[in-house]
């Protein structure tokens, strides 16, 4: 005589709700947010505003000649600033379209590490600052046409007494050309700092 299955009586139980334990969980993350935070590394940036020149600058060899004689300060004078990162560290500074070397066109040579000399040219660029360009003459209020935002601009003799041209060769590291242009804007001395020229432009890459 077969017996007829019955239902079990493991399954005729009501299963009972049971919630998960998350403090143990919530006890580790307290412990290990504050240790992660304490051994992480944070990429910090750095911000450099670049502005093209109100006019643009003339071409290297748009002088009036290679003689070293400066221009007539009853005209207009065009400083047409440029500041080269050539070969092997070297630094070409031309000014007036000078080409040939002389007063308005040298070259800084590389510093000991065989890098470009960011000091001297930091040096050289006051100076020039002082004796080519001098001490403003007035302000006037100009409008960003990339932003829309009013600033108040220095005027000197030169009308692009604020302009700087950088070149650079091909093989020129991209944060040489974020020295320069941090460079070329003022010197530091002590705890002041003395504008050079603020308004940089890339001219051309070789």
């Amino acid at each position: 005589m077969f017996r007829k299955n019955l239902p079990s009586l493991r399954r005729s139980r009501p299963e009972q709700a049971t919630e998960l334990n998350l403090t143990p969980i919530m006890n580790l993350m307290v412990v290990l947010i504050p240790l992660l935070l304490s051994v992480a590394e944070f990429t910090k940036l750095a911000l450099l505003e670049y502005l093209p020149p109100l006019e643009p600058a003339e071409d290297a060899g748009g002088g009036k000649g290679d003689d070293e004689k400066p221009p007539d300060e009853e005209k207009k004078i065009r400083l047409n600033l440029i500041v080269n990162l050539s070969d092997e560290g070297i630094t070409q500074i031309s000014m007036y379209g000078k080409m040939k070397l002389g007063e308005h066109f040298y070259e800084i040579p590389a510093n000991e590490n065989g890098g470009y000399n960011f000091e001297v040219l930091n040096d050289s660029l006051y100076a020039i600052k002082a004796r080519e360009v001098g001490d403003p003459i007035g302000q006037d209020s100009v409008q960003n046409e990339l932003t829309g935002e009013w600033t108040i601009r220095n005027l000197y003799k030169a009308e692009d007494g604020d302009q700087v041209t950088i070149t650079a060769i091909g093989k020129t590291t991209f944060q040489n050309i974020i020295n320069v242009m941090d460079i070329v804007r003022f010197k530091e001395i002590g705890l002041k700092k003395h504008e050079l020229f603020p308004n940089s432009m890339l001219k051309q890459w070789q």
